[in-house]
C-alpha cells in the first residue's frame, strides 16, 4: 500500500525536526518518489505516473510507476525513504541567475540568512553576480552538508578600469597584463565567472576575456559601450563576442542604440543616464529587429531583470508610506520580518535619495512607459529564440527580496506574452546552459542533480504555484512545506540578532534622478 499524503509530510518532518536550523542529513539518502507527474520543460510535456529514484544528490532512475508496498519497494529498489508523489507535479528546481548575497553588508557578513527564502520559493540554484570570500564560504558549507541551501554559482567581484577605494569589493585593473593576472587570481580562488563593471577600457576587456576563456570560464555584466565613461568603445556587437550573459535589458538596448548613433539615445526629454535603465521606451521596432538579428548572430543571452525596473517605479509611488513606517513596523512587515534591521536603514536611504521629487514629472512618465515597450521587445526576442535567463538583482531595491522576486520576474515574462513553457525555460533550461550546468540543472533526467520542486497544482496552468511549493528537494534532500516554514520561522529570529554594518549604504551604490549614477567605491 502506498504512503498517504499526510504520511508523506510526516515521514519527512520526523526525519528533519531533529536537525539544527539548517543542518543537512549526512546518512545515506537513496530515495524513491512514487507515481509523480513530471513537468518536462525540454519536451514541453507532462508525463504522469513516474517513479524517481535519487541517490547521493543525483537522479539515478526515472521509470513508469511500479506497484508494491512501501516495504517491498524499499527492499527491491534498495532505498532508505519512500515518498508518495501521486498527488503532486514535480518541476526542475528554479534558477535565479542574478542575485547578490552581500550587497549591503559585504564587509561583515553575507546574506546567508536569506537561504530559507530561496528554498521556500522553489529556487534551488542561484548565481551570485559579484561574490566575495563570504559567499565562497557559504557555498562550501552547503556542499559539505553543513547547511541546506541552493546550488551556488559565484562570480568574481567587479573588475573596472576606474580607481576604487582600498579594501572595496571592486578591483581596478590598469592594463592588459593586470587584467590577465586578476582573472587568473579570481579563478584560482574558486569563482565561476568574471563580473565586469561598465567602466572597462578596450585592452583590459579583451585581455580579461582571453584569460577567462583560456580557463573555460567567462565574462558577463553590464555592457561596455558607454561614451560617458571616457574609456572604450566596446559596443554590443563586440561585447557579445565574449560575454556569456548580458545583465539588464535596458543597458543592452541602450548600448545597441549608441552603436547605431540612434536618435533615441539623444532624446531631449531625458538624460543619457535615465536611458540606461529605461532604454526600451525609445527603441522602435525596426531597430528592435536589428537588435534581435545581432543577438541571434552572436548567440547572445539576455538577463532582463525587469523586476528591478518595476521596483524603481514603486519606490516613488510608495515613498510616503514607507517613510512613515517605524523600525517596529518594519519588523512586523510581511517581508521586513525576514530581514535584518539594517535593511530598514538602507531602504530608508534609497526612498529618500532615489525617488523623483515630483512623481508627476513628465520625464518620469517617459521612463515608466519603458517597461511596456521593453516587454514587447522581449516577446520579439523570445519569438526569435533569443535565450532569456531569469534574474532579479536581489536585493538591489526595496522589497526586491530572495525567492519572491523571481516569481515576479516570471510573471512579467508571462505578461509580455511568453507561453508558460517558455517562461519556465527562462528559470530552468536557459540559465543551466548559460551557467555551464546543462544536463545537470534545469531538467529532470537521469544523471541530473536532484533539485526538484513539488506542487499540487499544475505549474504550466498556474505558474504562481511554484512560489509556494509543498516540497523542495535540494542536493537530494527532501524539505517539506512544514520544514520550510520552520526554517523561515528561525530566520525571523536570526535576523534580529544581526548587527548593522559600519560601512553605510550611501558609500556603496547611489542612483539619483534625473541622471542615474553608480559609485563603485565601497
Amino acid at each position: 500500500m502506498s504512503i498517504s499524503m499526510p504520511r508523506w509530510f510526516t515521514l519527512a518532518l520526523v526525519s528533519l525536526l531533529s536537525l539544527s536550523a539548517l543542518a543537512r542529513e549526512t546518512e545515506p539518502n537513496r530515495t524513491l518518489i512514487r507515481d509523480v507527474a513530471i513537468v518536462d520543460v525540454k519536451r514541453q510535456v507532462i508525463t504522469d505516473h513516474r517513479d524517481i529514484i535519487t541517490d547521493s544528490g543525483r537522479i539515478v532512475v526515472i521509470r513508469p510507476a511500479k506497484p508494491g508496498t512501501v516495504k517491498e519497494r524499499k527492499k527491491i529498489d534498495k532505498v532508505v525513504k519512500v515518498y508518495d508523489g501521486s498527488k503532486f507535479f514535480v518541476t526542475p528546481g528554479l534558477v535565479d541567475a542574478h542575485v547578490h548575497f552581500d550587497l549591503y553588508a559585504w564587509e561583515k557578513q553575507a546574506d546567508d540568512w536569506s537561504i530559507p527564502m530561496y528554498l521556500s520559493s522553489g529556487v534551488t540554484t542561484v548565481r551570485d553576480c559579484a561574490g566575495s570570500h563570504l559567499t565562497l564560504n557559504i557555498r562550501e558549507k552547503i556542499e559539505n552538508h553543513a547547511i541546506f541551501g541552493p546550488r551556488m554559482v559565484i562570480a568574481s567581484p567587479f573588475i573596472t578600469s576606474q580607481k576604487v577605494e582600498p579594501g572595496s569589493n571592486v578591483f581596478q585593473v590598469v592594463d592588459a597584463a593586470d587584467a590577465r593576472a586578476r582573472v587568473n587570481s579570481f579563478l584560482d580562488m574558486g569563482y565561476d565567472g568574471i563580473k565586469t563593471d561598465s567602466y572597462l577600457n578596450d585592452d583590459v576587456y579583451y585581455a580579461a576575456a582571453e584569460a577567462a576563456e583560456a580557463r573555460k570560464s567567462y565574462l558577463f555584466g553590464h555592457t561596455l559601450g558607454d561614451e560617458r565613461n571616457g574609456f572604450g568603445q566596446i559596443f554590443l556587437s563586440q561585447a557579445l563576442d565574449h560575454y556569456r550573459t548580458l545583465e539588464h535589458f535596458g543597458f543592452a538596448v541602450y548600448d545597441f542604440m549608441q552603436s547605431l548613433q540612434s536618435p533615441y539615445y539623444h532624446n531631449p526629454k531625458v538624460s543619457a543616464g535615465q536611458v540606461g535603465w529605461f532604454a526600451g521606451a525609445y527603441m522602435d521596432f525596426y531597430h528592435g529587429a536589428s537588435l534581435i538579428k545581432l543577438m541571434r548572430a552572436k548567440h547572445g543571452v539576455i538577463s532582463p531583470t525587469f523586476v528591478t525596473e518595476v521596483y524603481d517605479h514603486k519606490m516613488t509611488d510608495n515613498k510616503d508610506k514607507f517613510l512613515a513606517m517605524t523600525i517596529e513596523d518594519f519588523r512586523k512587515d510581511p517581508y521586513g520580518q525576514y530581514l535584518p534591521d539594517y535593511y530598514y536603514d538602507m531602504w530608508t536611504y534609497m526612498y529618500k535619495n532615489w525617488t523623483w521629487p515630483n512623481p508627476a514629472d513628465p520625464r518620469r512618465a517617459e521612463i515608466v512607459k519603458g517597461l511596456d515597450n521593453s516587454l514587447k521587445l522581449l516577446k520579439m526576442m523570445d519569438d526569435a529564440d533569443v535565450s532569456i535567463v531569469a534574474g532579479t538583482d536581489v536585493p538591489a531595491r526595496p522589497y526586491l527580496v530572495a525567492g519572491k522576486s523571481l516569481h515576479e520576474e516570471l510573471a512579467l515574462y508571462r505578461k509580455a506574452g511568453l507561453n508558460p513553457w517558455r517562461v519556465l525555460r527562462t528559470a530552468t533550461l536557459n540559465p543551466a546552459k548559460a551557467l555551464g550546468l546543462a544536463g545537470m540543472v534545469g531538467e529532470i533526467r537521469e544523471g541530473a542533480f536532484a533539485d526538484l520542486v513539488f506542487t499540487k497544482a499544475n505549474p504550466v496552468r498556474d505558474l504562481g504555484a511554484l512560489a509556494h511549493p509543498q516540497g523542495v528537494m535540494t542536493h537530494g534532500d527532501m524539505l517539506t512545506e512544514s520544514f520550510l516554514k520552520i526554517l523561515l520561522a528561525r530566520q525571523k529570529e536570526q535576523v534580529r540578532k544581526i548587527p548593522t554594518p559600519t560601512i553605510r549604504f550611501s558609500r556603496v551604490h547611489v542612483d539619483t534622478p534625473p541622471r542615474f549614477r553608480t559609485f563603485r567605491s565601497r
